[in-house]
């Protein structure tokens, strides 16, 4: 063999042995990973309608939020579950907008503290549109709170986040205090 040719072979062996090794790296994290995450399982006609976000949330100090959505309707509704670090696991009520009549994007997941307890919130922030000619697209948001032995919707910090974008949105909506009856301008 030429020099050339053993260059190339040896350079061939070097580079096929990194990408192996480099493969079985990220199966091995992905499947550490993968052992982490809660017990919960696709259903049947679901796909994700946002990553799996966790963090401290009603009672619990991790939680994991499960937003789903129709595998067979592009941009179809949410619908959500909330997997608790004690294993249990609890159904978000849905939206307002049906699933027949609109399209809706998830654009954040977040969890704040909205109202005076110690606990936290969970916020979905998302854009949707009625389906139909010439429709425009709105943002709102879903906010909902543990009441002890389910997730309510918080319909008034709702009405406050309607037409935020973002998260940075979000934060500055929140931080202005809502007016009380019989306030002076």
């Amino acid at each position: 063999m030429r020099f050339r040719e053993k260059f190339f072979h040896s350079v061939c062996r070097v580079f096929f042995a990194a990408t192996v090794t480099a493969a079985l790296t990220v199966t091995s994290a992905a499947a550490a990973v993968d052992s982490a995450k809660p017990a919960i399982q696709l259903a049947a006609g679901e796909k994700m309608a946002h990553k799996v976000v966790a963090g401290a949330l009603g009672p619990w100090q991790q939680a994991s939020v499960w937003l789903t959505q129709s595998d067979t309707i592009d941009d179809g509704p949410y619908s959500g579950r909330v997997a608790g670090a004690d294993g249990s696991v609890h159904p978000l009520p849905p939206p307002d907008e049906p699933e027949s009549a609109f399209m809706m994007k998830v654009r954040a997941v977040m969890f704040r503290n909205v109202d005076q307890d110690s606990s936290k919130e969970l916020i979905v922030l998302f854009s949707a549109v009625r389906i139909g000619p010439q429709q425009t697209p709105y943002y709102a948001a879903c906010v909902y709170k543990w009441n002890g032995t389910a997730f309510v919707r918080m319909t008034d910090v709702e009405s406050r986040l309607r037409g935020a974008r973002t998260a940075a949105d979000v934060t500055q909506r929140l931080a202005v205090k809502p007016a009380t009856r019989g306030a002076v301008k």
